[in-house]
């Protein structure tokens, strides 16, 4: 492997490991006050990111989803299928993720 992918799979991983939990805390609060207003599910988009650094966080989230939602699952011990992607409907580009839907409420159903 060339050492300029290397350094870029290396720095991938600590920025990713060092915000994490930092979007793992937000989520959380979120899920909290969904909960306070009668809901069973959360709507987590990443205008709820902070904005110190959100631009860095929303790129990290967007360009590693899948592996947030896998983490995610695994932080709130919840089932993986009980997270979803939101799409942009307004997205030229259909991939364009812009959030994350959380069904927490169907977590003890399962």
């Amino acid at each position: 492997m060339n050492k300029i992918i290397e350094v870029a799979l290396k720095n991938q991983k600590e920025a990713y490991n060092r915000n994490i939990e930092k979007v793992f805390d937000i989520v959380e609060i979120k899920i909290i006050s969904s909960s306070e207003k009668g809901m069973k599910s959360t709507l987590f988009t990443f205008e709820d990111l902070p904005t110190i650094a959100d631009y860095d966080l929303r790129y990290m989230l967007m360009h590693n989803s899948e592996r947030f939602i896998d983490d995610l699952a695994d932080h709130l011990e919840i089932d993986k299928s009980l997270i979803k992607r939101v799409h942009s409907p307004k997205s030229p580009n259909d991939n364009l993720i812009t959030g994350i839907y959380i069904n927490w409420g169907e977590a003890n159903d399962k």
